[in-house]
């Protein structure tokens, strides 16, 4: 009864909620778009966004995961609310990424359109609540 107890708290407390995408240049045909994406993976809507204060564009992809769990260790990194739901937001861009987000891996790349390229950087947690979260990455 305990080790379920136990291991139900730990699949809660691991549960990946979101989908997390960075495009490191952040400026395609489509204008400027923020270099972090979380996509809901459970059932919400809500798309979360993040744009560094630093441009990421000349950073690999293993400096820019490295850069970004340093920053959500120190809690400097928290998204906003998108104005689109992620059914909208896939209806603009989605259609581009040739499956559905929820399947991509970590490190997998992903084409946005009109010259917007990104990758994965894995599933994440959410952590803050709704208003202005971090995601964390999980393994």
């Amino acid at each position: 009864m305990v080790a379920n107890f136990l291991r139900k708290l730990l699949t809660i407390k691991n549960k990946k909620t979101h989908m997390l995408f960075c495009i490191p240049r952040n400026e395609g045909a489509m204008g400027l778009l923020p270099q972090f994406y979380a996509f809901p993976i459970d059932g919400d809507e809500t798309v979360y966004y993040f744009n560094p204060p630093e441009s990421l564009a000349g950073f690999d992809k293993k400096a820019i995961i490295t850069w970004y769990i340093e920053r959500t260790n120190n809690s400097t990194i928290t998204f906003a609310t998108s104005g689109e739901s992620i059914s909208e937001f896939t209806s603009l861009f989605g259609r581009h990424l040739r499956k559905p987000h929820e399947d991509f891996k970590a490190n997998e790349l992903a084409y946005f359109g009109a010259g917007n390229f990104g990758f994965c950087l894995g599933a994440a947690q959410i952590k803050g609540g709704n208003q202005q979260p971090t995601f964390i990455l999980k393994p």
